[in-house]
């Protein structure tokens, strides 16, 4: 169906929540008890802001549980409502996430959605039932009734996240998020750190090296389902320097480290658990939207708990771009991190998509005063606009022609944010019958 990529909550709220928009206005109008006319009142108020929140909020993507941060999510929307505490494990979903076969993903699925369904079937009823016997004896006025409303069902809806957690037995907290949320803000703000035990104050470098975000690697699954999900993902994790701390016991499996989501396969970072050691060093230019670490069958059986040991974050007048970087890829001499969606990233380089504009930050291996890039142009006549900073330049290419061009570097920040504009493109399945390709394809840029 069209709807099958939304999430739990879109699938539920939108096709089945907003028809019954009008059964539920009419009963409001027509029941006589004033509790439950503000019982449908509330519910049609919740369901009208949760289709805008779906709809709207976070770029257009909380209504896809596969588009998001964190890869395949139940619900994306409620960690855009609340970073820090896991709302996702105690409302109900139905979504199959990518564990096991597809028929155990969705009996898995099921289970757990019915289980966690009940106790808000419970508290809800509860509500509304007490709100219904209240308006009858004590709420007078339309004052009174809207407070007691909001007090009822806030009360009903903690009362079931909580038996939600507990039914699901799953933690409240994420603290990997909170750590994560804090060494941001030492990069984008004047903060105040305090040792307590040594009743001392820290400066922002003390801080950031004694923090580390340490992440436990469960066990359960199938050795099949283990290999198909990331060992860890992070999302949101600032600019900055970062060292893996991989523990294993066995000193068996590799690693494999990388900005992208749970399908994307570059990474910046590949080595065996055993030799993950110092000089394994992840260097982010600017924020990026998950760091997604996977491993082999050994590994998913062995690492017991994977850490990032931040050893300095970029401030904001040091960050290559605002934003987070979708993607990173290595390539000889320089890594490329892709700010948006309009560049595809291939193994030896990218392609610019036609008639559109990609941003890009090179972060090279080495200082460079500047970064040479080779430009290869697609089979039609074509204008290509580059522009780093005040640096611009613009250059009309034949069908195929290759230039080569060096983009300056600015040594105040890390990373250099390069914007390639491609005034037209092709379709490779346009030109060829046999080439199923049909990406509207501008510029092709090769790191060299």
């Amino acid at each position: 169906m069209w709807w099958a990529g939304w999430s739990a909550p879109a699938r539920f709220f939108v096709p089945v929540l907003l028809p019954l928009t009008i059964p539920t206005a009419s009963a409001w109008l027509m029941t006589r008890s004033r509790g439950l006319r503000a019982a449908s009142l509330a519910l049609l108020v919740i369901s009208i802001w949760l289709s805008f929140v779906l709809a709207l909020a976070g770029g257009g993507h909380l209504g896809f549980h596969a588009r998001n941060e964190g890869g395949m999510t139940a619900a994306p929307w409620l960690d855009w409502a609340a970073h820090v505490i896991d709302l996702g494990a105690a409302l109900p979903a139905f979504v199959p996430l990518p564990v096991g076969s597809g028929l155990a993903a969705r009996v898995a699925a099921a289970r757990s959605g019915f289980v966690v369904l009940l106790p808000w079937i419970v508290c809800l009823s509860a509500g509304a039932f007490t709100l219904h016997a209240l308006a009858r004896r004590w709420l007078r006025t339309p004052a009174a009734l809207v407070a007691a409303t909001t007090i009822v069902f806030g009360v009903a809806a903690t009362g079931a996240v909580s038996a939600g957690w507990r039914l699901q037995s799953r933690g409240s907290i994420r603290s990997t998020r909170g750590q994560l949320e804090a060494l941001a803000a030492t990069g984008g703000a004047r903060i105040v750190a305090v040792d307590l035990t040594a009743r001392r104050l820290l400066t922002t470098d003390e801080l950031v090296s004694r923090m580390r975000v340490e992440v436990p690697i469960p066990r359960n699954g199938s050795p099949g389902s283990r290999l198909s999900t990331p060992l860890l993902t992070l999302s949101g994790v600032p600019a900055g320097a970062y060292r893996l701390v991989i523990r294993d016991p066995s000193g068996e499996g590799w690693i494999m480290a990388g900005v992208g989501s749970d399908s994307d396969p570059s990474a910046l970072l590949t080595e065996p658990a055993a030799k993950v050691s110092d000089k394994s060093v992840l260097r982010f230019p600017v924020d990026v939207r998950a760091l997604v670490v996977r491993g082999d069958e050994d590994a998913h059986r062995h690492v017991d708990t994977i850490g990032l040991q931040p050893l300095n974050v970029l401030p904001d007048q040091r960050k290559a771009a605002r934003g987070y970087a979708l993607r990173a890829v290595r390539y000889p001499g320089a890594t490329v991190f892709f700010m948006d969606e309009a560049a595809f990233p291939e193994p030896g380089a990218f392609w610019v998509r036609g008639a559109s504009e990609s941003a890009v930050v090179l972060l090279a291996d080495q200082p460079l005063p500047s970064q040479t890039i080779l430009l290869r142009n697609a089979a039609v006549e074509n204008v290509v606009t580059l522009s780093s900073g005040s640096w611009r330049e613009e250059l009309r290419m034949r069908p195929e022609e290759e230039r080569r061009v060096d983009i300056p570097i600015d040594p105040s920040r890390e990373g250099t944010l390069v914007r390639i504009r491609s005034a037209r493109g092709f379709r490779p399945s346009e030109v060829d019958s046999h080439n199923g390709d049909t990406r509207s394809l501008g510029v092709y840029v090769r790191v060299p």
